[in-house]
């Protein structure tokens, strides 16, 4: 319920722009690192994070999600690496010239 709804409030103008999607930002980013996340749930914060990537005013959180997911997959964890996966997807859809931008050089031979 709390992922839907700042999933509707992203859209919606306020006062002090920064400060609400530094807010929402850091609650969806603690949403991916819950232990054993189901797949709707990650699916719904990854779906909240790209709509956030579309604010040109959130581009560092862009680029931290980019940079953690890219981590996320060399990882043991299942759940860690789903949650990596669902997030690089809705950043590429979203915000395809940051996410340009930090993958251009990755090697996909390292996964």
């Amino acid at each position: 319920a709390g992922v839907a709804a700042i999933d509707a409030l992203v859209g919606v103008p306020s006062s002090d722009e920064s400060y609400r999607a530094v807010r929402f930002g850091n609650s969806l980013s603690n949403g991916l690192k819950a232990a054993h996340a189901d797949y709707e749930f990650l699916h719904a914060i990854a779906r909240a994070l790209g709509r956030m990537a579309m604010g040109a005013s959130n581009i560092d959180r862009v680029e931290f999600e980019i940079s953690r997911a890219l981590e996320w997959l060399r990882t043991d964890r299942s759940d860690r690496r789903l949650a990596a996966v669902l997030v690089l997807r809705e950043l590429a859809r979203c915000a395809p010239t940051a996410f340009y931008g930090k993958t251009q050089n990755v090697n996909v031979l390292q996964f």
